[in-house]
């Protein structure tokens, strides 16, 4: 499993993956204006526009294929966190997690998740950081996670406070 930045050529891959891990576990549970909303934020457009404002964004590939794909905004925000379904619980969030914690800027980590992958996200040790808000029909649960720079701590061994 490789790791590496996104490449304008991965763009349309990757909403491939995204969509399909989407349908497969959070359209489900929103209205159709959730599902529309959530198409626009991953066409390769939208993609393009957000690096160019600066979004990181890294690609987790099986061989040449993408399998993951992470999107981190303004440092210390995860926007679009995606694993293809087959590829879930085998340790690609993780490593684009440990990819995307190099690049933070202070000591917390935010996402806003899908209800269905608030558990994932505590396995991974975020808490829950107030309470079930909607937004162009995507329903999420705001969360955090704090890390602890003063003892050299990263992904997989952070502290909480």
């Amino acid at each position: 499993m490789k790791v590496r930045p996104v490449l304008r050529r991965d763009l349309r891959a990757i909403r491939r993956v995204c969509w399909r891990s989407f349908q497969s576990s959070v359209a489900k549970d929103l209205s159709a204006e959730g599902a529309k909303t959530f198409a626009g934020v991953i066409t390769p457009r939208a993609f393009k526009e957000r690096m160019r404002k600066g979004h990181l964004m890294f690609v987790a590939l099986a061989g040449r294929y993408p399998v993951g794909f992470i999107e981190l905004k303004e440092h210390r925000h995860i926007a679009v966190f995606f694993i293809a379904p087959e590829f879930q619980r085998q340790g690609v969030g993780r490593k684009l997690l440990e990819v995307v914690f190099v690049h933070l800027q202070g000591e917390v980590v935010t996402v806003n998740a899908s209800l269905t992958s608030v558990t994932a996200y505590q396995r991974f040790g975020f808490e829950l950081n107030g309470d079930v808000d909607e937004s162009g029909g995507l329903v999420y649960q705001p969360m955090k996670l704090k890390l602890s720079r003063a003892s050299g701590a990263h992904f997989g061994d952070h502290h909480r406070t």
